[in-house]
């Protein structure tokens, strides 16, 4: 379904989606490789993910930790952790990424966030 030239997600609520994937370069700088409405930064192995416009309310998020593979110990263990949704806001939502030992990194990920238009 078409509103204008945007494509219409149906259901209950009237909710908008911002979806990307987000590289870390070689010094560790996150990049958006995928996606647009927002920017990320990064302290350690927390991403903040701002929209660009914010959503109504706070969104919910799911992420997925991208894995490097080449030169690091772990067995290709590589984890997403949504912060507590008390940490989150309609501006700024928060991912950490740990490998397989629960140790921060600063590898990329991909996420979803769907909220209240």
């Amino acid at each position: 379904m078409l509103f204008g030239s945007n494509m219409v997600t149906t259901g209950q609520e009237n909710l908008r989606i911002v979806r990307g994937t987000i590289n870390a370069d070689a010094d560790g700088t996150p990049t958006v490789n995928r996606g647009s409405g927002f920017t990320v930064g990064r302290v350690g192995a927390r991403y903040a993910i701002s929209f660009t416009t914010p959503f109504a309310g706070v969104p919910t998020l799911t992420c997925s930790a991208n894995h490097p593979n080449a030169g690091h110990p772990t067995s290709g263990s590589a984890f997403c952790t949504v912060l507590h949704p008390s940490d989150q806001s309609a501006n700024t939502v928060y991912a950490v990424i740990s490998d397989g030992q629960g140790t921060g990194r600063a590898w990329g990920l991909s996420f979803v966030a769907v909220g209240p238009r």
